[in-house]
């Protein structure tokens, strides 16, 4: 009994996924998405700090964008053979949302200079598996948000090179939830829960570099951010006669890094009306190697305990057109492929990661000079992936995961708004 709970929460917490290692939203801004979430080497207007402060000098005009994301995530499961069980997470929508600001002065001293501040939020997920579902043990529902606010500063060399930087000001919060295999008299099983929320400081550095009016290379990189939850919530609901081992008012602590991402792109005019770009993100999954939960209150059942991870950096990379199809319409199209940083026998039921194939649209329209709409469309699709018991003994993880195969599509339409003076 002590293993299976201890262990269970354990890997749902480290899990990188569960600060969006499989879903790492991505979701910076509306027209970046339309063109597979590229933004690194772009400055079309304050959306773009988010993606590289080294833009905030070449943005052309000071201005406000926010806008939302919504996402419709289905996740699969199937048992393993000669099984035929399956099982579906329940419908759900989540807005994460983005928010940017710039001002650059057109003339003076200062007109080399732009500031800006972005809000957005990079990380975050919601699952809920039916009730009663095979892993209900290992998993029932989660609910997690993060928010970035990132004020940001830039300066441009002549025509040629802009840099900046900024720091990033994150908070998180974390609701995870899960049936224990103990029951009271008339068979219900026992709950527990944990809910925590956590603060940490972290910085973004950018460079753009513009040799030509058609030709624009960007690099950028965000800061590892280490969220500490400290007194977190963990609630039980047990049968009395099972209290002692589970305390009512317990607490939780525990300390999760959001990784470290660094980012290449690059984009071309080809003609006046067709821009091509393309982009490599690298994100630094292996800063999860182990996790420690530290209960407030421990009992025979419940101990604190360190727990493997053992997570892999992992790539995505980006390719994407824009075509100006007349003074105030463009539109958009992208695709990228993104490896996950879950190695076999790691694979958890909160976001059961593989390698997934994503492909956009996206629409801009100015309704005046100063004032614009941005819609994007995006689905992702994970590879299949199977998890053995031969994986779960190479990994050391017996007990600790389910086998099985998972897949999850996601449908993801966005609309955001712009403004410039």
């Amino acid at each position: 009994m002590k293993k299976i709970f201890v262990t269970t929460f354990l890997l749902l917490l480290m899990s990188t996924d569960v600060w969006g290692g499989g879903y790492q939203l991505n979701l910076f801004g509306i027209r970046q998405i339309g063109m597979a979430h590229i933004g690194s080497p772009f400055s079309h207007d304050a959306s773009n700090i988010a993606f590289n402060p080294g833009s905030t000098a070449f943005i052309p005009n000071s201005g406000v964008v926010g806008g939302s994301s919504f996402t419709f995530i289905n996740t699969g499961y199937m048992a393993p053979s000669p099984s035929t069980y399956t099982a579906n997470t329940e419908p759900n929508v989540n807005y994460p949302f983005n928010a940017h600001a710039v001002y650059r002065p057109e003339q003076g001293l200062l007109s080399n200079w732009g500031a800006g501040v972005s809000v957005y939020t990079p990380y975050g997920s919601s699952v809920v598996w039916p009730e009663g579902w095979k892993n209900q043990f290992f998993l029932q529902e989660i609910s997690l948000q993060s928010v970035y606010i990132q004020p940001s500063i830039g300066y441009q060399y002549g025509d040629l090179i802009g840099v900046g930087g900024g720091l990033i000001y994150g908070i998180g919060m974390v609701n995870l939830q899960q049936n224990l295999p103990v029951a009271d008299q008339d068979g219900n099983y026992g709950r527990a829960e944990l809910d925590g929320s956590a603060q940490a400081l972290g910085y973004s550095l950018g460079l753009m570099i513009r040799p030509d009016p058609a030709l624009s290379i960007g690099a950028s990189y965000r800061s590892q951010l280490d969220m500490e939850v400290e007194d977190g919530d963990a609630l039980f609901s047990v049968a009395s006669s099972l209290e002692s081992n589970f305390p009512p008012d317990n607490t939780f602590s525990a300390t999760l890094p959001l990784p470290w991402v660094l980012s290449f792109g690059i984009s071309a005019g080809v003609t006046d009306q067709l821009t091509v770009a393309a982009q490599a993100d690298l994100t630094g999954w292996s800063a999860y190697e182990e996790l420690f939960l530290d209960f407030g209150e421990n009992t025979e059942q419940l101990q604190d305990a360190p727990g493997p991870r053992n997570y892999e950096d992992s790539w995505i990379f980006r390719l994407g057109g824009e075509y100006q199809y007349d003074e105030r319409t463009q539109l958009r199209v992208g695709a990228y492929y993104d490896t996950t940083p879950v190695q076999d026998g790691y694979m958890t039921p909160e976001t059961p990661d593989s390698d997934r194939i994503a492909f956009s649209a996206g629409l801009s329209h100015k309704l005046t000079d100063q004032f614009g709409v941005h819609l994007s469309l995006l689905h992702i699709r994970s590879q299949q992936r199977e998890q053995s018991q031969e994986d779960l003994e190479g990994a050391g993880t017996t007990g600790l995961v389910p086998t099985g195969t998972f897949q999850t599509v996601a449908w993801i339409p966005g609309i955001s708004a712009s403004y410039s003076f």
